[in-house]
């Protein structure tokens, strides 16, 4: 091998016990360049151990000594020095970022008190103060994106791109008056007021309707018609009048397969209010058809003079006049009454 020059000293084996002029003793020189040189000390191996925040690592001739959440009494360094996360009691330096933001300002000496203002109330404590917002009233809101409100609000002037009442698009609601927006005029039986933002649509307090359909129960005074249909040939049901009847008219028709009358004496020719001698005679009553010919009907009523009873009498244009009566309709079998030129076929007068 050749010589090897080690500070200024030659040497001719790697076995020589002493190499160099400054009498440094190496047992083995392993490898030797101008850059890096790997030694074993001839007095014996020193071995690197874990400190206090290092750790060792590798194998030789490759050791590594490492720190890793480490934890200084003082740590001062020069240059630029970035932390992912530092905890310390005291820290100081020329500028302190957050990313890129200056954090001069949270470091500043004067303490700034948070107290309650308009709309806003504080709590939490000195160093983890809250700034709360309740019961808003504020003279303008401004809000981009979407805004929800989940009580009540109160505005003089809404607006907004779109107005949503839950799913519902408030759109009509809010349409300019004049532009599509009809306005409510006074009609037959109508009467309006209000405002236009709220008008007000009533009835006359007498109305006059042509025809007038309603379902279920109507209640209320007197009904003026000048006619009254209820129900039709479609509709089936009953028609219940509690109280008194009393028509006006010329005539009452009852189209009708029977007919009950509780009272037990039926009054005709009656007029409250007149003289109803005259009209007396010929009352009674007229059965349609009554003669069993057709277009020939039956009476029965008031005949004589306008004097006295004894000037009157009950008439009729039937034949026969029977009393006591118990055959059938076909059969009659009553005692008939006698007029002059009759004949009695035997039996008794």
């Amino acid at each position: 091998m050749a010589d090897i020059d080690f500070n200024g000293g030659k040497g001719v084996n790697m076995n020589d016990p002493k190499f160099g002029r400054d009498g440094v003793n190496f047992q083995t020189l392993k490898r030797f360049t101008s850059s890096a040189i790997t030694i074993s000390i001839s007095t014996g191996t020193t071995t690197i151990n874990n400190g206090i925040n290092t750790f060792t690592a590798g194998t030789f001739p490759n050791v590594s000594i490492n720190i890793t959440d480490a934890s200084l009494n003082n740590l001062c360094t020069s240059g630029i020095t970035n932390f992912l996360q530092a905890n310390a009691t005291t820290f100081s330096a020329g500028t302190i970022f957050s990313a890129s933001t200056d954090l001069y300002d949270i470091f500043s000496t004067t303490n700034t008190r948070i107290q309650p203002g308009t709309n806003t109330y504080t709590g939490g404590t000195p160093d983890s103060p809250t700034i709360n917002v309740s019961a808003l009233t504020i003279y303008n809101l401004t809000a981009s994106g979407e805004s929800y409100f989940t009580g009540g609000l109160s505005a003089n002037t809404l607006s907004g791109g779109t107005i949503l009442s839950a799913s519902t698009d408030l759109y009509d609601i809010f349409e300019i008056i004049g532009t599509g927006v009809q306005a409510i005029s006074q009609g037959s039986n109508i009467l309006t007021g209000g405002t236009t933002n709220f008008p007000i649509i009533n009835t006359v307090s007498s109305p006059s309707f042509n025809n007038i359909n309603f379902s279920g129960t109507a209640t209320g005074g007197d009904l003026f018609a000048q006619n009254i249909q209820i129900g039709s040939s479609s509709l089936s049901g009953n028609v219940t009048i509690w109280g008194d009847v009393v028509v006006m008219g010329q005539s009452i028709s009852a189209f009708t397969s029977q007919l009950y009358v509780e009272d037990n004496n039926v009054f005709l020719n009656f007029n409250p209010t007149a003289d109803t001698t005259s009209t007396s005679l010929g009352a009674g009553w007229t059965i349609q058809d009554g003669s069993g010919t057709v277009g020939t009907d039956a009476f029965f009523n008031i005949m004589g003079t306008a004097s006295t009873v004894d000037d009157r009498s009950f008439s009729t244009n039937l034949n026969d006049i029977r009393i006591r009566e118990s055959g059938t309709i076909s059969s009659p079998n009553g005692a008939r009454v006698l007029a002059d030129g009759d004949f009695l076929d035997a039996g008794e007068f």
